[in-house]
């Protein structure tokens, strides 16, 4: 079983994610993940996308589905515009 750090995600999803992702093909891991594992996984993916400076943010309904900021670009909140 390999071993999943914070480290490695986050240098997988700052250097080899290219848009959208699943959090279970980050260093292809998909097909040997055990629940275990998914569940850690999937934790620290969540905890990145949460942390106070950010790589990346949920695709909103789509369970497990992730997308990649680049550099200086932030998601843009089009309902607080219109007030």
């Amino acid at each position: 079983m390999p071993d999943i750090s914070r480290y490695d995600i986050e240098l997988w999803v700052t250097s080899v994610a290219t848009g959208e992702f699943h959090y279970k093909d980050i260093k292809g891991l998909r097909n040997i993940l055990t629940p275990e594992l998914d569940n850690k996984l999937r934790k620290i993916v969540y905890d990145i996308c949460h942390a106070s400076k950010t790589y990346c943010e949920s695709k909103g309904k789509k369970d497990g589905w992730f997308r990649q900021f680049h550099d200086g670009v932030q998601h843009i909140d089009l309902n607080t515009l219109r007030q």
